[in-house]
């Protein structure tokens, strides 16, 4: 609902969330469990050759972490 997003569109969604086996609930569980897998807490979360970007807004550790 805090979506600054269509009325419509956001019903939408909400319909589709509720829907038993829908296409969108497949995505989010398999999201979800992908990130309890990988132990992610915050989004984003970024990782590269396995390891997790500390800070995902600082294109320092990306290229810190590409070089190594």
């Amino acid at each position: 609902d805090k979506l600054d997003i269509k009325y419509k569109t956001k019903e939408k969604i909400k319909k589709e969330y509720n829907k038993k086996n829908s296409k969108t609930v497949k995505k989010i569980d398999k999201d979800t469990n992908e990130a309890k897998k990988h132990k992610v807490k915050t989004v984003p979360s970024v990782f590269i050759n396995g390891e997790k970007v500390k800070d995902p807004h600082d294109y320092k550790e990306y290229k810190k972490l590409m070089k190594d």
